[in-house]
């Protein structure tokens, strides 16, 4: 009888101490992004001169003139991807066998985080880095007396996953969001969703109004 009772009180004890933890994810509560067309007195050949201009001061990589030149594409990347994307909200939870806490409340895009939690019954370490490709098309056109600027951008979250399991070996993988300034990600089980915030919509388009007149000043003048 004592052996049994022995055996039940250890038995609660284990289950008393064990570690416990979670991680849940909450998307973004999506909302339309006003990106809107601005409008310039400049004809469409200046605003595609300033557009090239303030991507090479930049430091921006300017992609292939398309066929119809009637649009100006570069490209860079960035490791604050929480400047210009949403993405919703990371949350794990944990609490070690002694009583030790250790949650984490996080944006789901931020550069760089470490999560902790349990999923059944292991203990898991998860560091997560993220970055940020974007690919900015510039398309200017005649509309009445003005030339409107259209902006959209192609982002591109890439990400890279280490899971640790207390018991096994660790895995590494990576993850990949692609949407558009105006069309966020379909929502997944396996992967974030995410949107534009329109930060990065504005200040390219604020940039570009600010190159015009430096560009018209280095224009050659027709004879």
């Amino acid at each position: 009888m004592k052996t049994i009772y022995l055996v039940l009180l250890i038995g609660l004890m284990s289950m008393g101490c064990s570690a416990k933890g979670s991680l849940n994810y909450t998307p973004p509560t999506l909302s339309p992004v006003s990106i809107k067309a601005a409008t310039t007195k400049h004809g469409v050949a200046e605003v595609l001169a300033a557009t090239a201009a303030y991507a090479e001061d930049n430091g921006y990589i300017l992609e292939p003139a398309s066929s119809a030149k009637n649009s100006v594409s570069f490209s860079f990347g960035t490791w604050e991807p929480l400047e210009y994307v949403d993405c919703g909200i990371v949350t794990s939870k944990f609490t070690s066998k002694y009583g030790t806490k250790r949650d984490l409340t996080t944006p789901a895009a931020a550069r760089g985080y470490q999560l902790k939690y349990v999923e059944d019954g292991q203990i898991i370490d998860e560091n997560r880095t993220h970055k940020l490709l974007c690919t900015v098309m510039v398309t200017p056109r005649h509309e009445g007396g003005h030339t409107a600027i259209d902006i959209n951008v192609r982002y591109s979250l890439e990400g890279s996953i280490m899971r640790k399991h207390h018991r096994r070996l660790g895995q590494t993988w990576n993850s990949r969001v692609v949407f558009m300034s105006r069309a966020p990600s379909d929502a997944t089980p396996a992967r974030l969703q995410c949107q534009a915030k329109g930060t990065l919509e504005k200040n390219i388009l604020a940039g570009i109004l600010a190159m015009i007149p430096q560009t018209k000043a280095a224009a050659p003048k027709k004879k």
